[in-house]
């Protein structure tokens, strides 16, 4: 099922975190959908969470992302291309 995306979606379950405020703030998440240009990420609260943050993978890999979509315990976020 293509889902009208570029790129095609794989259902994870994997523990990351939003790094935000120029590192001083970061916030638990799980990372629910990947994909080659961006992930959907579940938390308790987007509230406070803003358009632009890293995302960081317990495996240690690092993504700038922007936020494409928001709900009330939900992201869909977009990887910059500035992603190391």
């Amino acid at each position: 099922m293509n889902q009208g995306r570029a790129n095609p979606r794989q259902r994870v379950y994997k523990n990351g975190t939003i790094v935000y405020n120029g590192g001083t703030s970061t916030r638990t998440c799980l990372i629910r959908d990947l994909s080659a240009s961006g992930a959907r990420i579940s938390l308790h609260s987007t509230i406070g969470i803003p358009n632009d943050f890293l995302l960081m993978f317990a495996n240690g890999s690092r993504y700038f992302c922007t936020v494409k979509w928001r709900k009330l315990t939900g992201l869909g976020v977009e990887y910059r291309d500035d992603a190391t």
